[in-house]
């Protein structure tokens, strides 16, 4: 992907991999890196470090993500790419969810060992 010249938006842009995409396309000549993040301050620093622009925004908040976009299109025009990082994870798979209810003293699911 080409990024030299465009406007690239990166939300959860403050820290792990969002924070690594925006270095790398800053590296990469793009004209100008937004970077979004529930986090402000974060952003904000990612933001200073690479010559970007911070734009706090909640992806899981509509309104947020308007006012990121028309934020963006505002100040640089156009919007090229639009990198949808943010996102959250839980760890462990279905088993971990139904261990995680026997610590909170639900009642064990029927195959489980406990159940009776």
């Amino acid at each position: 992907m080409e990024t030299r010249g465009r406007v690239v938006v990166v939300t959860g842009g403050a820290g792990g991999i969002g924070a690594a995409l925006c270095r790398r396309f800053a590296a990469d000549g793009a004209e100008r890196v937004v970077v979004s993040d529930i986090d402000a301050q974060a952003a904000a620093a990612v933001a200073a470090e690479i010559g970007g622009t911070a734009v706090p925004a909640d992806v899981a908040v509509e309104s947020d993500v308007e006012r990121l976009v028309a934020t963006t299109m505002k100040a640089h025009g156009r919007i090229d790419i639009y990198c949808s990082n943010a996102g959250i994870a839980f760890g462990g798979g279905p088993e971990a969810a139904r261990h995680g209810a026997r610590l909170r003293g639900a009642r064990p699911a029927p195959g489980d060992a406990g159940a009776r």
